[in-house]
């Protein structure tokens, strides 16, 4: 059971961050380590940047899921590519690390961010205007969808075997991929929205909207979301501004990718290629 195949989440962070820099500019990966899992999805960001000949992968750096390490490995890239456009880290300890030097006043607005975090970490990057959007898994769902096939194959309807499809309530139908893998559908985007907290699971049992913080003073009032320039604008004037907003839900750090297939609708501000 996974949230995504490996090409999908290596594909969907490529595309959410050539959308954050126009397509164009130098970007660097910030990784966990030479992991499986993680030069997988490098692999598939490599191919994927491919449709994007105005953007140039200048370096790739492993913080070893340290957050010292990271946070030298990220300082490190920009004293060597003063003109980076953007990082993906597919690690919540990189992106963590990546935006807390990022959320400065010098870079803040001026080098996008994205890659694969928790809610509750990211909160004050989001609010600040750090990141503009990332992903993550869908818990409350991949949690759905397991209940469903361990009843089926407990009551005989599922013996396991590639290309057996059934339904998930009202998470739709699945098909069980290789190696007796079933996936959710391309991992979830979390952007900067409209709402004051993140819902991962709708009273329906549908997977609800990305919902970031609202301003103290807006909190339960909708407004339109940040564009681009606004989201820049929303950058602290010193980087010791504390956020205050609150994002209530949160995350189960991302695992490893695997192939399979898969459609469903489901949760927070639906991702995919491009």
């Amino acid at each position: 059971m996974n949230q995504a195949s490996t090409a999908q989440i290596g594909t969907s962070e490529v595309d959410l961050l050539a959308k954050e820099i126009h397509s164009s500019g130098e970007i660097a990966i910030v990784s966990a380590a030479s992991a499986t899992n993680q030069n997988a999805w490098i692999g598939y960001m490599k191919t994927e940047l491919k449709k994007y000949p105005k953007m140039k992968l200048v370096s790739i750096v492993y913080g070893n899921d340290d957050p010292t390490t990271a946070t030298q490995v990220t300082q490190g890239l920009l004293q060597q590519y003063p003109n980076l456009k953007g990082i993906i880290s597919p690690t919540t300890v990189g992106i963590l690390a990546a935006a807390q030097v990022l959320d400065t006043p010098k870079y803040c607005g001026k080098i996008a961010l994205t890659g694969l975090g928790t809610p509750n970490s990211l909160k004050k990057f989001v609010a600040d205007g750090a990141i503009q959007a990332f992903e993550l898994w869908n818990p409350a769902s991949l949690g759905n969808l397991a209940a469903y096939a361990a009843v089926m194959y407990a009551s005989g309807k599922l013996n396991g075997s590639s290309g057996q499809s059934f339904t998930a309530g009202k998470l739709g139908s699945f098909t069980i991929g290789p190696d007796k893998t079933i996936l959710l559908g391309p991992p979830l985007r979390a952007q900067q929205g409209q709402y004051q907290q993140v819902q991962l699971l709708a009273p329906s049992g549908r997977a609800g909207p990305a919902r970031l913080p609202a301003s103290s003073d807006q909190a339960g009032r909708a407004r339109p979301p940040a564009s681009s320039d606004q989201a820049r604008r929303a950058c602290p004037p010193a980087p010791t501004r504390k956020a205050d907003h609150a994002w209530s839900a949160s995350a189960s750090p991302p695992g490893s990718g695997r192939t399979g297939s898969r459609n469903t609708p489901y949760g927070i501000a639906r991702s995919g290629p491009g």
